[in-house]
């Protein structure tokens, strides 16, 4: 998004979206189109499906926001270290994760800590 738009900036958590059946066809193929476009480059934003669900929000204004009076923890999902890197191993820690999977947990400098 450009620093300069004259919009209003608003931050839209990647997990809670929904509505009418043409509008999140419509906003879905238009993420998964500048997904395609930044992969020519390639680029890919820090956030990932935030970053685009935020630009796609920050031009096409939801009808409805839901209050922000729930609380919610931000993962590491955006690309610090090596949480991003897709030859990371977790073979070693699948018993671990599968036995703790309704748990919440970072994995970092690959170790896991339970929170």
């Amino acid at each position: 998004m450009p620093e300069d738009s004259p919009l209003p900036y608003t931050y839209h958590y990647g997990a809670f979206f929904g509505g009418k059946k043409d509008r999140v066809i419509d906003f879905c193929t238009t993420l998964r189109e500048w997904q395609l476009e930044d992969k020519k480059i390639p680029y890919e934003p820090g956030c990932n499906d935030e970053s685009y669900i935020n630009a796609y929000f920050h031009y096409n204004p939801p009808y409805t926001v839901p209050s922000n009076k729930f609380g919610f923890s931000i993962s590491d999902k955006g690309g610090i270290g090596e949480t991003r890197d897709i030859s990371l191993d977790i073979q070693q820690h699948k018993s671990s994760l599968l036995e703790g999977k309704d748990k919440l947990f970072n994995i970092q400098n690959n170790i896991i800590t339970w929170m």
